[in-house]
């Protein structure tokens, strides 16, 4: 296919993600500093946007009581999800009346707002909601710790501290407690409150908030501990011992129809999801070959194919689907993953050399062999090659786990991070002239491994090394052309050409191809 050498549009991309079938779009204001909106007027008293009952500030508690205890000691590590800040919503930080309080959190309380649904600027209802706190009910400052919108898009409420500049913005004090709100009266000490904006008396919230919301409640409960399947006892601020669901609706703690009457009955199904999330561990992986076979081990799909030009693979939002890139920047859709676009839908003609997913499934970015990023469903663009000036040769996209940003692979090894991404070294820097193939992120982000041609295992930031064909000294099937890593991130696999896969640390072996093919690209099956 003949590639232009203008540049892609931007709004182009915009504009067919917005008429992309599936695609999941959200306002871009949320990705950048919202101005924030014209407050009520004086005097305004407007209950429709925030719950009425069982509201309010903690009277101080003894040092004597505890919160509670909680079921599940060891934590699980699950990547946070994308968060808008409060800067970014236009919170007036001049309105905190108080130094925020912390404490251990045991609980996730799930709450609706009572506002009307699918608002067209869910921004000017978490201002609202902001404002009506404070100043309508006098409230220290936002009653809950996170709200969510109809696009799963997950607001940092209550402020907690001043945030580093590559911080997740988790409501927590840096050391492991959770900021106390104002959204369970005598129990917001030792709670998490989060928030789904709109009224769930006879409808359901979205399929994006709930899935944003199992998303968050996970990674609270893995890093806290918490189990989500177990009622633990809870110590509420009047002494009394009482009994709830670690995860719970605001009415099992107050007299109060929230979180909705549709809604409140499926929290038994958000309990299980959520504790899905923490025993998701890796259970397989997709091989992709030069023929445009796909071969899946220790997933569903057998093998799969031909599919023509494919250049890469990726995931889907379940282990039942996948994605597969050609080389004309087109996406094929297997099983159940959703067609979200490509560029040459959109009639952009490019060479796509690689494909990553967002954590949730539901989105992807194309690399294009000119070093331009495209993201369809809920993958933002954070920058490439072509907007930073840069003319290198890139081999790979590697998200960070947050979803903020990603790092591009150059064929030479240099690693160019966008968003929230961090630079903690890379091959060039190192003095080192070898031609790179692959890299992947540690669960923190905090580091990555670079994998060469010949079969090294370069670790930068907090990756630790565990091996590579290369340090062996054992005759293995070069080239080195993909990695694969343990969820945990305490070991990974290196893919060789000819589809054999070495194991390095804890993670599983499920199977390789047979002799006669060549492998190009690989991708984890998590579940």
């Amino acid at each position: 296919m003949h590639e232009q050498n203008e540049p892609v549009s931007r709004r182009r991309f915009l504009q067919g993600l917005a008429a992309g079938t599936g695609a999941v779009v959200v306002a871009s204001r949320v990705h950048g500093v919202a101005s924030a909106a014209e407050p009520p007027p004086a005097g305004h008293h407007d209950h429709r946007f925030v719950e009425r009952e069982g509201t309010g500030e903690d009277p101080p508690r003894p040092r004597s009581i505890t919160v509670g205890a909680r079921s599940l000691t060891r934590p699980v590590w699950v990547p946070p999800p994308p968060i808008v800040t409060r800067a970014q919503w236009g919170a007036d930080e001049s309105l905190v009346r108080a130094a925020p309080v912390f404490a251990p959190l045991v609980k996730l309380i799930v709450h609706h707002s009572a506002s009307p649904n699918n608002p067209p600027d869910p921004i000017a209802i978490v201002q609202q909601i902001y404002y009506e706190s404070v100043i309508t009910r006098g409230y220290n400052d936002f009653l809950y710790n996170f709200a969510i919108d109809q696009n799963g898009v997950i607001y940092e409420g209550r402020r907690a501290r001043a945030y580093g500049a590559s911080e997740v913005h988790d409501c927590e004090d840096g050391v492991g407690n959770g900021v106390v709100g104002a959204h369970a009266l005598y129990w917001n000490t030792g709670s998490c409150g989060v928030c789904l904006i709109g009224d769930f008396t006879s409808t359901l919230p979205s399929a994006a908030a709930r899935a944003s919301l199992a998303h968050l409640l996970a990674w609270k409960a893995g890093r806290h501990g918490i189990d989500p399947m177990a009622a633990d006892p809870y110590t509420n601020s009047l002494g009394q011992v009482l009994v709830a669901g670690n995860i719970c609706g605001h009415r099992d703690t107050f007299a109060t129809a929230c979180p909705g009457n549709l809604y409140y009955p499926l929290l038994p199904s958000l309990r299980t999801q959520v504790n899905s999330y923490l025993s998701r561990s890796l259970v397989g992986y997709r091989l992709l070959t030069t023929d445009g076979m796909v071969t899946s081990f220790g997933a569903p799909g057998g093998t799969a194919g031909p599919f023509t030009g494919a250049v890469a693979v990726a995931d889907g939002p379940d282990v039942n689907g996948y994605y597969v890139l050609t080389s004309q920047a087109d996406i094929i859709s297997v099983g159940t993953a959703p067609p979200l676009g490509s560029l040459l839908q959109l009639g952009v003609q490019r060479t796509a050399i690689d494909l990553a997913r967002t954590f949730t499934g539901r989105g992807y970015w194309i690399l294009t062999t000119l070093g331009e990023v495209a993201g369809f469903g809920d993958a933002p663009f954070y920058g490439d090659y072509h907007a930073s000036g840069f003319t290198l040769r890139p081999m790979r996209i590697v998200p960070t786990p947050s979803g903020y940003g990603y790092w591009l692979l150059s064929r030479t090894g240099r690693m160019s991070p966008y968003g929230d991404a961090a630079f903690f070294g890379d091959l060039v820097s190192a003095g080192k002239v070898t031609v790179a193939t692959d890299a992947r992120a540690t669960p923190s982000g905090n580091g990555y491994w670079i994998l060469t041609k010949g079969g090294t295992v370069n670790y930068f930031g907090d990756a630790v090394f565990y091996g590579s064909p290369f340090a062996t000294g054992t005759a293995w099937p070069k080239p080195a052309v993909a990695l694969i890593e343990a969820y945990d991130g305490r070991g990974y696999s290196v893919v060789s050409g000819n589809g054999t896969l070495l194991n390095f640390g804890t993670i599983p072996s499920f199977g390789s191809i047979g002799a006669g093919r060549i492998a190009l690209d690989a991708a984890p099956v998590m579940a």
